[in-house]
């Protein structure tokens, strides 16, 4: 019984070498008639000589099956099989590599996996090889989809300002035309990721024409097409597409808002700014009724300039703490995938204080210069006051110790309980005035910001003299 199993092996090997003995030179006639097929699949190829190549291979498979089970048992490549298979993918490699022809090549060996399936070399790497080329075939396919429109994208982006002045006119615009038809050749394919691509180029020049050249009306008008289309477009591209709908939407209401405020249009204004705030939330919201706030007391502003004043500072306090959260260190700008947001109440603020008379920002200008916060001989640390209206731009360590310093200072003359004459109330508006039109929007870098809070702890005693004299006194 223990010699049993040793002769049937034997009795089998006899078998398979018998067979080879006995079909190996019809198996390799057949092979290379599947060769010489072979090389007529070249890309000019008719489908009548994929259909030969495949029944010649499957007729060389049916006499070659025996030998590959057989050494499969012993975990071995058949080497009839073998050096088939390996001149089929240097075929393969060479259509891939030489020819860009990795459709075909993909195809090829597709056909052949099954028969090689029984080559544990060959099924791992014909595996491999159709992954790979999968992946140059999708590179292929969407290189012919969106070439066209890349080209058009790509054109559209060196002029932004045309950009924005024709997709206003899309009935007559032949960049808009040109643009939204290569859009719908790309969808035709019905393919999800070519679409999803197609409208991700297209988004982009929307966002660069809003973020870029802060022309949120051309953007809205590229992204009102885009949702025309929605029914073609897979449904996470579209909801990202009424996301921006909504974003740029927002950025037209408020850039309205800001209109109105310079006009005086402070009713106006008003009532978009309600609007903003019903759909608002987390510090936009509180933005917003910052806002609201300051135009009401605007609107309400009286005689007693010291009311005023304490509203106004109040709204410092809030800007800047609001400022302070949002700007972290200075960045560069990153290529966009959303929205800048617009809404900042500190913009409002500058509005607001730019609505004084040309007389009392010259009396602004003068008060401190005159006043020499930046040039005391006395003070040993460097203030150097921002450029007016400066929203947004990156302050240097000097230009954060102003602005740091004169917070202050303005903190502690609202905090002073004699009442101040009329005269120096309105010069104490005219300062804080100022202070909002230079100070209210800004970014630094933290460990600038970190330093200069320490100067302001250190010097509080002389900031806080410092700002009791704006009121009671002469500084």
């Amino acid at each position: 019984m223990v010699g049993a199993p040793v002769g049937r092996r034997e009795f089998i090997a006899l078998v398979i070498n018998r067979y080879e003995a006995r079909k190996g030179d019809e198996i390799e006639r057949i092979a290379e008639d599947v060769r010489a097929l072979l090389e007529k699949l070249d890309g000019d190829h008719r489908a009548s000589d994929i259909a030969a190549f495949k029944d010649a291979l499957l007729k060389w498979d049916r006499l070659a099956q025996p030998l590959q089970v057989a050494d499969s048992v012993l975990g071995i490549d058949e080497p009839h099989s073998r050096d088939l298979f390996r001149s089929i993918r240097e075929h393969c490699i060479d259509l891939a590599n030489n020819k860009s022809q990795n459709t075909l090549a993909m195809a090829i060996l597709e056909i052949g996996k099954p028969v090689f399936n029984e080559l544990p070399d060959a099924s791992a790497s014909i595996d491999k090889d159709i992954y790979a080329l999968k992946d140059l075939a999708r590179g292929e396919r969407l290189e012919a989809a969106l070439s066209p429109l890349k080209l058009l994208v790509d054109t559209a982006s060196r002029d932004f300002a045309k950009l924005g002045r024709e997709v206003r006119l899309p009935r007559i615009s032949h960049q808009h035309k040109a643009i939204m038809a290569a859009l719908d050749e790309a969808l035709s394919s019905g393919d999800p990721e070519t679409s999803a691509i197609a409208v991700a180029m297209i988004r982009g020049l929307a966002i660069k024409l809003a973020n870029d050249v802060e022309d949120n009306s051309g953007a809205l008008a590229i992204t009102t097409s885009l949702l025309q289309r929605q029914g073609r477009l897979p449904s996470e591209t579209t909801a990202q597409l009424q996301k921006d709908h909504v974003a740029l939407a927002r950025n037209i209401s408020f850039s309205n808002m800001m209109d109105a405020l310079k006009s005086g249009n402070l009713s106006h204004a008003k009532t978009l700014a309600n609007s903003l705030a019903a759909n608002a939330d987390g510090e936009e919201a509180r933005s917003i009724q910052n806002i609201l706030h300051l135009i009401s007391e605007r609107q309400k502003k009286s005689r007693n300039g010291w009311i005023w004043t304490a509203v106004i500072l109040g709204g410092i306090v809030a800007i800047i703490a609001l400022s302070e959260k949002n700007s972290g260190s200075v960045s560069n700008y990153d290529p966009p995938s959303q929205y800048n947001d617009t809404s900042t109440a500190g913009s409002v603020e500058n509005i607001l204080a730019n609505t004084e008379s040309n007389s009392e920002e010259a009396s602004i200008e003068n008060k401190i210069q005159n006043d020499g916060v930046a040039a005391d001989d006395e003070v040993s640390i460097k203030e150097n006051r921002p450029p007016l209206y400066s929203i947004g731009t990156s302050f240097d360590r000097s230009q954060v110790r102003y602005c740091m310093m004169q917070k202050a200072r303005l903190e502690a003359a609202n905090n002073v309980s004699a009442r101040p004459t009329e005269y120096k109330i309105q010069q104490f508006n005219l300062t804080v005035d100022d202070y909002n039109s230079r100070c209210s929007n800004f970014r630094y870098h933290n460990d600038d910001m970190t330093a200069v809070q320490q100067e302001v702890n250190e010097n509080a005693s002389r900031l806080r003299s410092e700002g009791e004299a704006l009121v009671d006194g002469g500084y």
